[in-house]
């Protein structure tokens, strides 16, 4: 019997048992299909529509600063509210990709991130501004738990880590991305012709969703074993269902946790694990978002032009995005806590090394700069590699309320960095990278920490494909 057959068998007459076709040797263990590969594609444009749109206030704020006339530390409440928002709303997003599925969720958290992002650009005070940015920034939050959820239980296991990684990086692309937009838009169409392409995008994202997004073939085995979406799922990944079947999904974690709960998360034999890795998070979190919120007007500030800064905001994106990719593909070969404590650790040495340079536009010491904030990228390399293990961490059943309960907590460190920005700013750099120093050594602590890290080869250990059999009705 092939590693793909599925073994199916009647039972006695009188029983009340039915036929069952086992998922898991499908989607753990089979090959890396189109239709599979089009959802990385799917949920990645998402990844990288999240980070464009995450980054456009930061981007616009010198310009808005100087429209409207008000101080700088004006923003820090709406900064502070959008990160509140994110918060929660990746707990809730979290717990409603469990409940009501990882597709629809998505669809919503986009579609609503956009629509509120395109109503920014015609704000014309703060408040109005940062009522329409932490409306879209509660959507932003929702997203991730679902994209990495589904991306995880659609990928085989030899290739999650990979896909994962790639998808997260999508993430930094957007960033990016929002960079290399902002130094073409800002100058010269203004800071509200970003926020109307920053929200276009993910309008026209959600529709194609709308269309095309397949459920969770594992949330389905769970909730709908018997439903039309599940049979037409299946035959797109090659696989029948015959009549009178329904899935079943015996993958190794999916009775780990019979329901999605977040008390199941901090309390029993997983709570320690949840408290480690959030606080990992809000370490990462608290020093990308000081790095990607406050970076351009500490180069501003140093003398910089509008464009550059924001185009070494992108460098700092790029270095983000070869780190990332970097430290997850070894996940296979070295395990999880090689990589992500290296990730760390060369993020900590990197800052204190940029805390004696002094930040002037131009000669060698902009070159220098330019090659630390580059190397600094290894903070969001390290934001990309810790997905892959939070996806890889907790059971099927509550994976999205996992990660959902991780990127809260990160998302609160992303609150502290909007009240740290503007007194780190007023020291000078020193202090400003000398900050960073100290978040990245907590979350190397923090990491070091966690007991359920992936293990060195941990595919060639995953459990061989199960066989089905009857169930009980």
């Amino acid at each position: 019997m092939s590693t793909l057959q599925t073994r199916t068998r009647f039972s006695e007459p009188h029983s009340k048992s039915r036929l069952v076709k086992d998922i898991a040797p499908i989607l753990d263990h089979g090959r890396w299909t189109g239709y599979q590969k089009l959802v990385l594609l799917l949920v990645s444009l998402v990844a990288m529509l999240d980070g464009l749109d995450s980054r456009v206030l930061a981007l616009s704020l010198p310009s808005i600063v100087r429209e409207w006339g008000v101080a700088r530390s004006a923003f820090v409440p709406i900064f502070a509210g959008s990160f509140i928002a994110m918060a929660l709303g990746a707990l809730v997003g979290g717990v409603a990709g469990d409940r009501i599925g990882r597709r629809w969720t998505l669809i919503g958290s986009v579609t609503a991130f956009g629509a509120t992002t395109l109503a920014g650009a015609y704000a014309h005070d703060l408040w109005s501004l940062s009522v329409w940015r932490i409306l879209a920034s509660a959507g932003l939050g929702a997203a991730m738990p679902n994209i990495t959820t589904l991306l995880a239980e659609y990928t085989p296991i030899k290739r999650r880590s990979v896909a994962l990684s790639v998808c997260i990086s999508a993430l930094i692309v957007g960033k990016v991305g929002a960079g290399l937009l902002g130094a073409r838009l800002l100058p010269h169409a203004g800071w509200r012709a970003l926020f109307v392409a920053s929200g276009l995008l993910p309008l026209a994202l959600a529709a194609v969703l709308w269309v095309i997004l397949p459920e969770s073939l594992r949330f389905l085995a769970a909730r709908k074993p018997d439903s039309a979406t599940a049979r037409r799922l299946l035959r797109r990944l090659g696989h029948t269902l015959v009549p009178g079947a329904r899935l079943v999904d015996n993958g190794p974690l999916v009775t780990a946790v019979p329901r999605a709960s977040i008390r199941s998360l901090v309390s029993g034999e997983y709570g320690r694990d949840t408290l480690w890795l959030s606080l990992s998070f809000f370490a990462i979190f608290l020093s990308t978002y000081t790095v990607s919120t406050w970076l351009p007007s500490l180069l501003t500030d140093a003398g910089y032009s509008l464009a550059m800064a924001s185009a070494s905001t992108s460098v700092f994106g790029l270095g983000g995005l070869i780190c990332g990719i970097g430290g997850a593909w070894t996940f296979s070969r070295l395990g999880s806590r090689v990589p992500l404590m290296t990730l760390a650790i060369g993020a900590a040495v990197t800052t204190l090394a940029l805390s004696t340079v002094s930040f002037a536009p131009e000669g060698g010491t902009r070159w220098a700069s330019t090659l630390g904030i580059f190397l600094v990228g290894a903070i969001p390399g390290v934001q990309v590699a810790i997905f892959v293990l939070a996806a890889e961490m907790f059971p099927t059943t509550v994976r999205a309320t996992g990660v959902g309960v991780a990127t809260a907590f990160g998302r609160l460190g992303a609150v502290f960095s909007a009240f740290v920005g503007p007194p780190l700013l007023a020291v000078g750099a020193h202090a400003y990278f000398g900050f960073l120093t100290a978040t990245m050594t907590v979350a190397a602590l923090s990491l070091a920490l966690i007991r359920r890290h992936v293990a060195r080869g941990f595919v060639a250990r995953q459990q061989q494909p199960i066989d089905a059999s009857p169930a009980g009705g």
